[in-house]
């Protein structure tokens, strides 16, 4: 079996999986109940969700299935539904990631991911305010930056477009940022 370095990448940052999730989103609500089941279970795996099925999960993907209809869906519309909802230990817990990680699967190009080790490599704080800051920095910040363009450009040209793959500026900010947390 051959290797490359293009399937090396594209395998460690389990693209396959992240390609699936997007790409076949609204199996949520169109597909048979295995293909649902499929989805959900991949979706938990990926995004390592570590919570409660009645209390947490099932809630979530109730919501998940509405934000994928909803052609105005904002970050705080879905925080504030996800922490009613979906409680975890019986509390209600601000979800900032993992509200990031569903608009995120649905819409990749307009919500960026938000992760505490993406927040930590920016130096941004895990508040009620991080994904705020977190779409300023990057958007004000890192897309206009010379060198930072210039890796995304080179990781597109040299990983993506070699295995004739598109992978949008957001998704690539996360690769770069949660690979390299001390990047200047």
């Amino acid at each position: 079996m051959k290797y490359t370095f293009e399937d090396t990448l594209w395998n460690a940052f389990g693209m396959e999986t992240y390609s699936y999730l997007k790409d076949n989103v609204r199996l949520l609500l169109d597909g048979t109940n295995e293909q649902i089941r499929e989805y959900k279970k991949k979706f938990v795996a990926f995004y390592r969700v570590r919570r409660n099925k009645e209390k947490w999960i099932d809630p979530f993907f109730e919501i998940f299935k509405e934000a994928i209809i909803d052609k105005k869906r904002t970050f705080n519309k879905y925080l504030k539904k996800i922490k009613k909802k979906c409680k975890h230990n019986n509390k209600e817990q601000t979800e900032l990631s993992f509200t990031s990680k569903m608009l995120h699967t649905i819409d990749p190009n307009k919500f960026p991911i938000l992760d505490s080790r993406v927040l930590s490599s920016l130096g941004i704080k895990n508040d009620n305010d991080a994904y705020m800051n977190l779409c300023s920095k990057i958007d004000n910040e890192l897309l206009k930056n010379k060198k930072f363009k210039d890796l995304m450009k080179k990781i597109r040209d040299e990983v993506f477009e070699k295995l004739n793959e598109s992978v949008t500026n957001y998704k690539l900010v996360d690769i770069i940022l949660y690979s390299n947390p001390d990047i200047d």
